[in-house]
This record gives C-alpha cells, sequence and structure tokens, in this order.
C-alpha cells in the first residue's frame, strides 16, 4: 500500500514508488482539485455519480501523460544502456 492514510489522527505516510505514484506525485494541482470536490460532495451529502467527473478526467488524463514520460524515459534509458553494452 502507497500513499498516505489516516488511522485515528495519524498520518501514515510512505513512499510512492511505484510508476502509478510517481506519476500521480507529479499532479498535485488536479489531484487536489478532485479530492477538493469528493470531498465538498461528502461534507454536504450530495456526492452522486459523475459529479466529480471533470476533475476526475483532468487528473487521469495528467496522470496518463506523465506514465507514458516514464515509459519512454525508461525504454531510452534501457536503450542507452544495451548500446554500451554490445559495443
Amino acid at each position: 500500500m502507497e500513499g498516505n492514510f489516516y488511522v485515528s489522527d495519524v498520518v501514515i505516510d510512505r513512499e510512492l514508488k511505484s510508476k502509478y505514484g510517481m506519476a500521480y506525485r507529479k499532479c498535485p494541482n488536479e489531484s487536489k482539485r478532485y479530492g477538493q470536490c469528493v470531498e465538498a460532495g461528502q461534507i454536504n451529502r450530495s456526492l452522486q455519480r459523475d459529479s466529480c467527473a471533470e476533475e476526475r478526467h483532468a487528473l487521469r488524463a495528467c496522470v496518463a501523460t506523465h506514465l507514458r514520460n516514464i515509459a519512454i524515459g525508461s525504454r531510452a534509458s534501457c536503450a542507452a544502456s544495451s548500446g554500451t553494452q554490445s559495443q
């Protein structure tokens, strides 16, 4: 399990080591907006299906973009390391 979660007012902070965690960390504004939307809906008891769809879509798009960048970066580093080994 990754990320921050609460257990009776105690924050347990874990390092985000997965590729998804690294990509998610690069989208603080989108995740904040989505979290605020969900929290507001829960507080007002007005959270309905797709009530935060716009914010969720923006967060998913941001994470997907960063996941692609991470994948491209890892492929480039693998190609560079295999190129130096074959010489």
